[in-house]
């Protein structure tokens, strides 16, 4: 912005011919894609096209949603806390729109399905490589996009049926108190006193 205003300027005075001034800054092609379906929680990372990784995430969880669309990375930091979320530690972040990020989380287990407050969570060793491959090829090769979003409804009834069916095989491990079970224990107790008696 500030480079087209003072081509502008300059053009005003004669220092810079007319037609440089109408020269527009055109983002290079991307060497690295991040390729993110938030549908599926899986991201993959493309590098002179061919894919080379593809991992599991975690998006954002109800409530906070993850945004949608193409964005070069504006920033990156080896080592960010969340200002705005405890000082929640978020490594290797690389920052693609406002204070959305991919980063290494601790919660290997939620990877998969959606857990964070809105950015794209990764495996630590994978946030690593793919901040990395950022930095190798730099911010304005680099393009991450992302589509889809998480169906909340079907992961609500499947978890609904998975508990029935816990429920179901829980019952059917009880074994029911018949007529010579409690034989058995009556006669237990039984022996039991009986020895007491004796001794």
């Amino acid at each position: 912005m500030r480079k087209t205003v003072l081509i502008a300027a300059l053009s005003l005075f004669g220092i810079v011919a007319p037609a440089q001034a109408d020269i527009k800054v055109q983002m290079l092609e991307p060497v690295v894609k991040a390729k993110i379906d938030l549908s599926k929680q899986r991201m993959n990372v493309v590098v002179n096209g061919e894919v080379v990784h593809t991992w599991k995430i975690s998006s954002g969880r109800r409530g906070y949603s993850t945004p949608t669309g193409s964005y070069y990375p504006y920033r990156m930091h080896k080592m960010w806390y969340s200002r705005k979320y405890d000082m929640a530690p978020m490594p290797h972040a690389v920052f693609f729109r406002g204070g959305y990020a991919v980063h290494g989380t601790k919660s290997i287990s939620r990877l998969g399905r959606p857990a964070s407050h809105g950015c794209i969570r990764l495996h630590p060793e994978n946030a690593k490589k793919f901040y990395d491959l950022v930095r190798k090829h730099g911010r304005n090769r680099t393009l991450v996009s992302l589509n889809g979003g998480w169906d909340y409804k079907a992961t609500r009834v499947a978890t609904k049926k998975k508990r029935k069916v816990r429920r179901s095989a829980a019952t059917q491990r009880v074994k029911p108190v018949t007529e010579r079970t409690r034989r058995g224990t009556q006669r237990t107790r039984r022996q039991v006193r009986l020895f007491r008696f004796l001794n």
